[in-house]
């Protein structure tokens, strides 16, 4: 597992295309890149994205993308975000998707079986999601920060959250599906190195061969959680020492025992609620 995290962060990033024209331009490579604008035409959004804006309704990232560090795009609420192939958006600014309860977000491949590279996050950037959905794709944070909310993850080819020195914080979420339905992620949650910063909470980790491959970390809060359909749900890796509290969760197969470093008190006998936006000190799961 650590041989693949290290391919997934060492692929091609860099675009062929610089620019992103709205209005069908630069597939010469010229432009400069703004990234804003009300859908993205048919050439799509691709390239060095060296000007703040927003994404509005439907927009088509055609190419691998990099929003520039001190560049924030902002994606509206409603905005239904399609990635062609296997481009990767790579974040060395802010990349903002504030849904809402009514109108929520979608990150979604341009096709059921094309699948899409997802995100990058590095060292500086930010990814920011509220109320989204992501459908296939992951999301790799490398020495950047994630701040995930109220959104819904599944349907990775591989693993779908992944980080190496950077920070996560998770609440209100679910990676994975609900019982009776299947999913093609392998893991859940994969994180290696020495600096994480880790907060999973009140959130379904669920519907995977390993829910969390715990390769890296130290005092990470992974409280209120429920754990379901996953072949594993905590996995370790010999020789790293890493450091957990995972406690007032529902473990489905019952709160696994005997792994160095990972406290577990008072495990739910019983699923968490889901989340109502009146009982969120205690439930799990994305608010409606």
């Amino acid at each position: 597992m650590r041989n693949f995290l290290a391919l997934a962060l060492c692929i091609p990033l860099v675009a062929c295309v610089v620019g992103d024209d709205p209005t069908g331009g630069g597939d010469d490579g010229s432009g400069s890149g703004s990234g804003s604008g009300s859908g993205s035409g048919e050439s799509g959004i691709n390239g060095t994205i060296s000007q703040s804006g927003t994404w509005t309704g439907n927009v088509l990232v055609s190419g691998n993308a990099t929003i520039s560090a001190g560049v924030t795009i902002t994606v509206a609420a409603g905005a239904t975000v399609t990635v062609k192939g296997g481009a990767v958006i790579t974040v060395n600014g802010i990349f903002d998707a504030q849904g809402t309860s009514a109108s929520k977000i979608n990150i979604q491949p341009e096709s059921a079986t094309s699948g899409m590279g997802g995100f990058m996050v590095g060292s500086g950037g930010e990814l920011r999601f509220n109320y989204v959905t992501m459908m296939t794709g992951n999301v790799i944070t490398n020495g950047g920060k994630s701040t995930i909310v109220d959104s819904k993850m599944s349907h990775a080819s591989g693993d779908f959250l992944m980080m190496s020195n950077g920070t996560i914080d998770m609440s209100y979420s679910a990676v994975g599906v609900e019982p009776g339905q299947t999913d093609t992620t392998h893991c859940d949650l994969h994180f290696t190195g020495g600096g994480n910063v880790i907060k999973i909470t009140h959130s379904n980790i669920s519907s995977s061969s390993y829910g969390f491959m715990f390769y890296g970390g130290n005092s990470a809060d992974m409280t209120y959680d429920n754990w379901f359909g996953n072949g594993v749900d905590i996995a370790l890796e010999t020789g790293t020492t890493v450091s957990g509290n995972f406690s007032n969760g529902w473990f489905e197969k019952g709160a696994p025992t005997g792994l160095t470093g990972i406290t577990i008190n008072a495990p739910s006998g019983t699923r968490l609620a889901a989340c109502n936006g009146t009982n969120d000190g205690t439930c799990a799961g994305p608010r409606p």
